[in-house]
């Protein structure tokens, strides 16, 4: 049975990296090359790191990656590579890592094959985690909680572009979401009544 040559899924919030691995189930795969496409308003393509096969050499043109490596021992099941993509796209954005069949292809044994199967990875932008807040309702981080946090927290809830606002912050009741229900603990912390 010829081997197959897969990607892997990622996914994270955007402006952060992630790594997805290229991998094949085949016996004695000593060299690959792999051309695949991805949507570049999505991600962008930083760099390819070899794993059980060396570094690659890789061309990438907006949209479309070509990678290729070999070695003079094969290697079982191997993860040929590495690929780290930033996250440029929007949150709930998605792009599906495919290969081109016609410029793909494994060396194993003593035969440059064509894989068996070809599965797409899935790269997805999240929304990732507001993280930590040392003081609630200091939306603006200016280290007091004020009736303008209060405002910046009503602004954010529109649509609008509050500026400096930080989202872990405006959220008191423990549900990941800024909702109105946040902006009156604001007001509360403000005239010192209890949240």
């Amino acid at each position: 049975m010829e081997p197959d040559i897969r990607l892997s899924d990622a996914s994270d919030a955007a402006g952060e990296q992630v790594t997805v691995e290229l991998e094949s189930d085949g016996a004695d795969v000593w060299g690959y090359r792999a051309e695949i496409s991805y949507d570049a308003s999505v991600v962008d393509f930083v760099a390819a790191s070899g794993v059980d096969l060396p570094d690659p050499q890789v061309t990438d043109e907006s949209g479309t990656l070509d990678a290729s490596a070999s070695q003079s021992s094969g290697v079982g099941g191997p993860t040929l590579a590495e690929l780290t993509f930033e996250l440029t796209g929007s949150a709930g954005d998605s792009t599906q890592l495919s290969f081109d069949e016609s410029n793909t292809e494994l060396a194993a044994g003593d035969e440059i094959v064509q894989p068996s199967a070809y599965r797409a990875g899935t790269v997805d932008v999240g929304e990732g985690d507001p993280g930590e807040c040392d003081l609630p309702g200091d939306v603006d981080g200016d280290g007091q909680v004020s009736s303008l946090d209060a405002t910046k927290t009503q602004q954010q809830i529109a649509g609008l572009e509050p500026g400096n606002f930080d989202e872990a912050c405006a959220v008191f009741n423990g549900d990941d979401q800024i909702t109105p229900a946040d902006v009156t603990p604001i007001h509360q912390t403000t005239v010192g009544t209890t949240v």
